[in-house]
């Protein structure tokens, strides 16, 4: 059984809309991170362009991250649409599709000094109704966000697609979390997911072979992780059952603790503690939570509170993609005792 949580709150509803906005059709992968004194959230969203490109969203200056006071980023002059970070690539191209965003920051490995990215799927029609995934990435410059042309990552062997990047600069490193499968699970499949973990000096070129931290037995489709301390902490997830396929399995939150950033299963909790049972869950995140960003609270309120930002996908009935972005808290004092 899950630890003792509150019960998530919904912070985006598709279903409700996002209004003012009116030119996104669904909303997932959040990603939060603190820049000054505002928490923001870079998010994967399908527009009415029918598309998917990466957006941002962000609370008031000031405001905790215990705040449901989210606003989406929208085009000057224009509060009712959304403003992408990037221009959607061409039609046909790898990243045809844009998602599921990771911030870092850290060193560019050459004279420019630090540099701020955003890793995310990039992914695109391949045959019938399957998709290719490579990793690509976002960088910050003085007119915005730019793309690289070409992906930084793509699967290997008979794990030919990478998707839900997780990415930290640590201790020297660039590190990333990266599920990798032969395919994306359809509406007939049981999904064969692995999280590998890999390395580089400069995190676009020369990452390290892949190292599986969680195999085909964990299923786990997202792992997110962060520094603590002296420590590391992670979230992981398994894939949403969108099509309400039997068999699939159990849907949740999970927590593991290690003393490093780290792709050896054995750095990390020895059994990851329960934080959220989505089968018995609310219909908005029934079918799954997935696409996690943590990140402790820094109020004297809530210092020891890590906040847990997720995907929904709603009970398959009527339509298999119903979305929602929300948050659950967690104490430390719990994590600890359930660690044990």
């Amino acid at each position: 059984m899950p630890i003792e949580t509150r019960e998530p709150v919904q912070i985006f509803d598709t279903t409700a809309g996002f209004a003012p906005v009116r030119n996104l059709i669904a909303i997932g992968d959040p990603n939060v991170h603190k820049f000054g004194d505002q928490w923001w959230m870079f998010v994967g969203a399908a527009h009415t362009g029918g598309k998917v490109n990466i957006f941002s969203a962000s609370l008031p200056p000031g405001a905790p991250l215990s705040s449901d006071a989210w606003t989406i980023t929208t085009e000057p002059g224009d509060p009712t649409r959304a403003a992408p970070l990037v221009e959607h690539p061409e039609e046909g191209r790898w990243d045809e599709f844009l998602h599921t965003p990771s911030y870092a920051r850290g060193p560019a490995g050459d004279a420019t000094g630090m540099c701020e990215r955003i890793y995310f799927t990039g992914s695109r029609s391949a045959s019938g109704d399957e998709r290719s995934f490579s990793i690509g990435v976002l960088e910050r410059g003085d007119r915005g966000w730019r793309r690289r042309e070409e992906p930084v990552l793509r699967g290997r062997g008979d794990r030919v697609n990478v998707l839900e990047p997780k990415v930290v600069w640590s201790r020297g490193m660039w590190r990333m979390w990266v599920m990798a499968t032969a395919k994306e699970a359809g509406p007939d499949d049981l999904p064969d997911y692995q999280i590998h973990y890999l390395e580089s000096a400069d995190g676009i070129a020369g990452w390290s072979d892949p190292q599986v931290l969680f195999d085909e037995r964990d299923n786990y489709f997202d792992a997110v992780g962060i520094e603590v301390g002296g420590g590391s902490e992670m979230v992981v997830t398994r894939a949403p059952n969108m099509f309400g396929t039997p068999g699939f399995p159990s849907q949740g939150l999970w927590w593991l603790s290690s003393p490093r950033p780290s792709g050896d299963r054995a750095d990390w909790s020895a059994r990851a503690v329960h934080l959220l049972d989505a089968d018995r869950g609310a219909r908005w995140y029934a079918s799954g939570t997935y696409g996690p960003s943590i990140a402790y609270g820094d109020t004297s309120a809530d210092r020891e509170t890590l906040y847990v930002f997720f995907t929904g996908a709603a009970t398959p009935d009527p339509d298999p993609y119903v979305l929602s972005i929300g948050r659950l808290t967690v104490e430390r004092g719990e994590l600890e005792r359930a660690g044990r």
